[in-house]
């Protein structure tokens, strides 16, 4: 089971800063444009689906979590990982 998965943010500001907050909780620096969190790869980025508004969102990519793993980790940011 190999999946993306999408959180959309409401800014870019929004998505940089839950993404941050995420990757502070895992020991990396807030700049770090993606890491790992068990074995999924998650980033931050423009969501291209829309071309029209300037939208931002959080994205995870994994072969081994489950969906309510992904989820858990989104809603803790990563803290219990």
């Amino acid at each position: 089971m190999n999946y993306t998965k999408k959180y959309e943010q409401v800014s870019k500001a929004a998505a940089r800063a839950k993404f941050a907050r995420m990757a502070n909780n895992l020991d990396r620096q807030s700049t770090v444009s993606n890491f790992e969190c068990g074995f999924s790869t998650w980033w931050w980025g423009k969501d291209t689906e829309n071309p029209d508004q300037e939208a931002y969102a959080i994205f995870v990519n994994t072969n081994y979590h489950s969906e309510w793993a992904i989820q858990e980790m989104y809603k803790t940011n990563c803290k219990n990982w």
